[in-house]
């Protein structure tokens, strides 16, 4: 990068006349993990963390959907997936929206009634518009610019020059806050999600259904939501680390999972289900890993929902591949059973509709495994089991499932977690992995190890 911008004027150009928006960026020098310079940001900000690269930055803007809203996320997504308006290149992201698509948003494409009550009350999705943000990979932070090409080209090209210059320079970086937990509450204790459990158990026995997915949430006063979001990236480090602010709202997490990502016309799912907390030692993590190998139980669960997985994906892909199953992949918290399924996407929007919500968070069959829930569960979902990440100009689209996550509304913060049932499942067991599956929420939110034993038994 001699001149330390790319592309240069000369390809800028040849750019210009293919696609509307051309991205320009050049690189940013930097001490210390940037994503620290969010707490100076303002307006709406986010954040997406995918690996090694970490995607960060602002919208003017927040587009938000709620319940009665004509308008719907699915119809935006639609036109970007088309591409086509910027070109792909190494940066994964080519400007477009960032955020997210909650569970609850397919509702009316499903002709499924809202449910009640919603103590959460975050809108059922948030998509930013994006055309200006920040890359971090292998220590190197760019400050990229997506210049729409209104004019001509080289004088687009000069004022793209001068917006990644104007962004050469991080904001400050304000000192984390430290909080604690407190005012706690849940909206299913034990027993109760104990019997939910027993519920599902009949229901499958009596046909109709063979899993469904069952969540309760825990609750309790939230702290600031990027000190919240950056302990739990520190704790709970995942596939994708993601985090969204908007005013009052926030939705953050550390998912294990992949939803669906779409890149070069090739799609990519890798279902996640089946579960064991870590040991405390080696030789107790190996015997988990084994005990999770080997478990009929488990092992059955997780084909059921894989099978399903694939057969969405064969809907509206060709040439469709099975390229690894039920491989272990351990987190800090948890190691579990993952699955990989790839395929060309020959109707990419298609692939989204008939994939999303995911089965390994709904259940299967799945529309009446979401009845099944609506009929169980006491409150709404929102944002929780739909899907965070972004589609870009290009048409590549890169999403994880909103699990081990945070949902923050008006000082509150809502930590919600499930569990997959089937007809062998054990009802405490069961209860046991929603509170393994929340430990690392509760302690980015200020819980303490003494914390942890009378939260268990909530």
């Amino acid at each position: 990068m001699k001149q330390g911008y790319l592309p240069d004027m000369r390809t800028f150009v040849r750019l210009s006349k293919r696609y509307r928006i051309v991205p320009v960026r050049r690189r940013v020098k930097v001490k210390r993990d940037p994503i620290y310079a969010l707490s100076s940001l303002k307006g709406p900000s986010f954040a997406f963390e995918r690996g090694d690269i970490s995607i960060f930055g602002q919208a003017s803007e927040a587009m938000t959907f709620g319940r009665h809203d004509k308008e719907n996320p699915f119809e935006i997504i639609s036109k970007l997936l088309k591409g086509g308006i910027a070109p792909e290149s190494s940066i994964p992201f080519s400007g477009g929206v960032v955020g997210y698509i909650g569970y609850d948003s397919v509702r009316p494409i499903f002709e499924m009634e809202w449910k009640d009550p919603d103590p959460v009350s975050l809108p059922h999705s948030i998509l930013l518009p994006i055309e200006r943000f920040y890359v971090h990979r292998k220590r190197v932070l760019e400050a990229v610019y997506c210049a729409r090409i209104d004019d001509e080209a080289k004088k687009v090209y000069r004022r793209a020059i001068e917006e990644v210059d104007s962004m050469s320079r991080l904001p400050a970086q304000e000192s984390p806050q430290r909080s604690s937990l407190t005012d706690v509450r849940v909206n299913v204790p034990k027993r109760e999600y104990m019997k939910m459990v027993e519920e599902v158990k009949n229901r499958i026995s009596g046909g109709g259904v063979s899993q469904v997915i069952t969540s309760r949430k825990i609750s309790c006063r939230a702290g600031d939501a990027l000190t919240t979001y950056l302990k739990l990236r520190s704790l709970n480090p995942c596939f994708y680390m993601f985090y969204l602010h908007v005013d009052d709202k926030a939705v953050l997490g550390s998912s294990p999972e992949n939803f669906l990502t779409i890149r070069g016309g090739v799609a990519e799912s890798c279902p996640v289900a089946s579960t064991r907390q870590r040991g405390k030692n080696p030789a107790e993590d190996r015997g988990l890993e084994l005990e999770l190998m080997k478990s009929p139980k488990e092992r059955d669960e997780h084909a059921m929902l894989f099978e399903a997985c694939v057969r969405e994906f064969e809907t509206a892909c060709s040439d469709v591949r099975v390229r690894e199953k039920m491989k272990i992949e351990k987190f800090p918290f948890f190691m579990h059973l993952v699955s990989k399924i790839c395929g060309r996407a020959q109707d990419p929007f298609k692939l989204l509709m008939t994939s999303f919500p995911s089965v390994t968070i709904t259940g299967v069959p799945k529309k009446r495994a979401m009845k099944v829930i609506d009929e169980i569960e006491p409150d709404a979902r929102g944002p929780y089991c739909g899907s965070f990440g972004y589609v870009s100009n290009s048409g590549s689209l890169d999403m994880g499932i909103i699990v081990r996550s945070i949902l923050i509304k008006r000082g509150r913060a809502f930590v919600p977690v499930g569990a997959g049932i089937v007809s062998q499942s054990v009802p405490e067991a069961e209860y046991l992995e929603t509170f393994y599956k929340a430990r690392p929420q509760l302690l980015a939110l200020g819980a303490g190890q003494t914390d942890l034993k009378w939260l268990a038994e909530l």
